[in-house]
């Protein structure tokens, strides 16, 4: 049997193995170099290496979820149309502030195992219908005219891409749904082409709206072989229209969307309070057999903070859903509920309220207070802060704010500084020597490697670090990548910030 090692003796290897590293990082002479006796060659300033500057790119999509209707030949919600933002953070060689750039640099984007989508959706068949076309939506083409790879768009300090057509299926496996789909966003200097930057991020995207729950057929006396004939045909009965002989149809023509920049006609709800405030007036009505054993199959129903007595107040029946799990950000994982920053049905439902305008706010006193509050009169996805960047870079998107039950919406946070959760070590953008005076939401620099909170980062961070290895119970302080234990992982994270400084 394998001999036990006292936890004693684990910190000592750990720290060796620190020390080494520290070592080969401050340039200790190890075998086979100059020895001490030996005179030092001076230097050759050709040999040295010119510093070059540093590009970091950080993406993100600009709602935490993008929904699309499965099929399109009967009615339409939304389209594909999925956006993308990013911004290129220069850090210039010769020290200073980093800078935010758009000339000289290119941001590509394409998405992994992705390139096709009118076969995995009918929307290209009915897309010039649909939305009054001149001519068809040539094919993998979005209604702005991008596609599922190329440029984005340069703008005042960031770059975008709007409506890529974008769905829920792999090339790979088409049948199965992916709602976490991963965008790859490259920064090229475009003189050269050369690769500045690179990131990957979540650009989400679901089909799944559950209609039939509740207009399959035979509910409400209607029975096409069609759930969505159905609610044309409750349509009609219900306001004297005539939507079946106008197949297929756009929703968002009649009632107003911001989200599509449909306008808004006369004595017609916008579609938002259409569907909330009709679905509302169904709280409390009891359920079917049919859709109760469903709800209660997939873990819709019963499941706190949502009343397992009412099947409409749970938003997945219509928000992407049990399997997407659209809602999976920081503060659900604490046990918070949509209706808790909207509201209930009724609320959103209410005309004194601007459906995608009158959102709740960071900034409000009942939430994070005026030290996190967006820009005045600006929604949280369109709010710069610290140096410019946006909210999203470092907080990512609406019901995807990090750190994120997802493990896919983690990933670029990890990639650039160890550990998933908000953007928030300095060294990301400013390097090793990070400016005097406040950072983000007016805190002071704080460096995380910087274990002894001495102000930089030096061989005695690494050996702290080392000297809780494996230690139970784990100490923040040491457990870098909070990941539970003190490991060599954590004692690399400190080693890439040595050298440091908070001035």
């Amino acid at each position: 049997m394998k001999p036990s090692v006292p936890r004693l003796i684990r910190p000592r290897w750990a720290l060796v193995l620190a020390l080494i590293l520290i070592g080969s990082l401050a340039g200790v002479r190890t075998a086979g170099s100059t020895p001490p006796d030996a005179p030092a060659a001076p230097p050759d300033p050709a040999a040295a290496p010119a510093l070059l500057d540093e590009y970091r790119v950080v993406g993100w999509n600009d709602l935490g979820m993008h929904c699309l209707d499965d099929r399109y030949e009967v009615f339409s919600i939304l389209p594909p149309y999925n956006t993308l933002w990013a911004q290129v953070v220069l850090l210039p060689s010769g020290g200073g502030d980093p800078q935010l750039v758009t000339n000289g640099v290119i941001v590509e984007y394409s998405f992994e195992d992705n390139s096709d989508s009118a076969s995995k959706v009918n929307f290209w068949s009915h897309a010039q219908s649909l939305f009054n076309l001149p001519q068809p939506l040539p094919v993998n083409i979005g209604l702005t005219g991008n596609g599922l790879a190329g440029d984005m768009d340069a703008a005042n300090g960031y770059f975008e891409v709007t409506g890529t057509p974008l769905t829920p299926y792999n090339d790979s496996t088409p049948q199965t749904r992916q709602p976490y789909q991963l965008a790859h966003l490259v920064a090229r200097r475009s003189s050269t082409g050369e690769i500045l930057a690179q990131t990957t991020v979540v650009a989400p995207v679901s089909d799944e709206m559950r209609c039939d729950n509740c207009h399959y057929d035979g509910a409400f006396g209607i029975s096409t072989g069609d759930y969505r004939l159905n609610i044309l045909t409750y349509h009609d009965h219900e306001s004297g229209t005539n939507l079946v002989g106008n197949q297929p149809v756009l929703c968002a023509s009649c009632h107003a969307s911001p989200a599509l920049g449909t306008p808004v006609q006369p004595g017609i709800k916008y579609l938002s309070h259409a569907m909330h405030a009709k679905h509302a007036a169904e709280d409390g009505a009891p359920l079917t057999t049919f859709t109760v054993g469903w709800l209660r199959a997939t873990g819709t129903l019963g499941a706190p903070p949502r009343n397992p007595e009412d099947g409409t107040e749970d938003c997945y029946q219509c928000h992407p859903g049990v399997e997407t799990a659209c809602l999976r950000d920081t503060m659900s994982a604490s046990g918070m509920w949509c209706t808790d920053c909207h509201g209930d049905m009724r609320a959103v439902g209410n005309e004194d309220r601007m459906p995608w305008v009158d959102e709740p706010r960071c900034g409000d006193a009942a939430c994070h207070g005026p030290q996190y509050a967006e820009n005045p009169g600006t929604l949280y996805r369109n709010s710069t802060g610290h140096g410019g960047l946006y909210c999203e870079a470092c907080h990512n998107s609406t019901h995807a704010i990090l750190p994120s039950q997802q493990a896919r919406d983690n990933l670029q946070t990890v990639a650039l500084q160890g550990y998933a959760g908000t953007l928030a070590e300095c060294t990301v953008c400013h390097g090793l020597t990070v400016p005097a005076g406040l950072g983000p939401h007016g805190l002071t620099c704080a460096l995380a490697a910087d274990v002894d909170v001495d102000g930089d980062v030096d061989v005695t961070d690494v050996t702290l670090n080392a000297a809780a290895w494996h230690i139970v119970p784990v100490s923040p302080v040491y457990d870098q990548n909070r990941d539970g234990v003190v490991d060599i992982s954590d004692i690399m994270l400190v080693a890439r910030s040595f050298g440091a400084v908070c001035q």
